[in-house]
């Protein structure tokens, strides 16, 4: 892959050191409501969001910083790359069936499959 820039989304609460979205261009943010849930144990809050510009030769970085029990992820034209703890999964954007291992692999780290989503813009 080059080292062009990829967008990506990720929720501050879901790394474990937020502050490596630091080193980013952000290029959209957002504070959501309160309620939303911050682990598997029923702790609720609101979530930071950072729309950022990575290179791909940087996305180990946020494989390596992910927290049990959320992703984030990048796109570029037709393809997505999801982010989880320790795993990352590569797929087509417009192809669906491609999206199913890292929808069960969300799933078996407790996340709700409506929130496997992988939305671009």
């Amino acid at each position: 892959m080059s080292a062009e820039y990829w967008k990506g989304c990720f929720i501050s609460e879901g790394l474990k050191d937020p502050r490596i979205l630091n080193k980013y261009k952000c290029f959209q943010f957002r504070i959501t409501n309160d309620n939303l849930p911050l682990d598997d144990k029923g702790t609720v809050g609101r979530w930071h969001m950072f729309w950022v510009e990575v290179p791909y030769s940087d996305f180990d970085i946020f494989k390596d910083n992910m927290r049990y029990n959320w992703y984030g992820h990048f796109w570029k034209e037709d393809k997505i790359v999801a982010i989880f703890e320790g795993s990352k999964f590569e797929f087509d954007k417009f192809d669906k069936e491609t999206w199913k291992d890292a929808i069960e692999f969300g799933k078996s780290q407790n996340i709700l499959e409506e929130q496997l989503d992988f939305l671009t813009d």
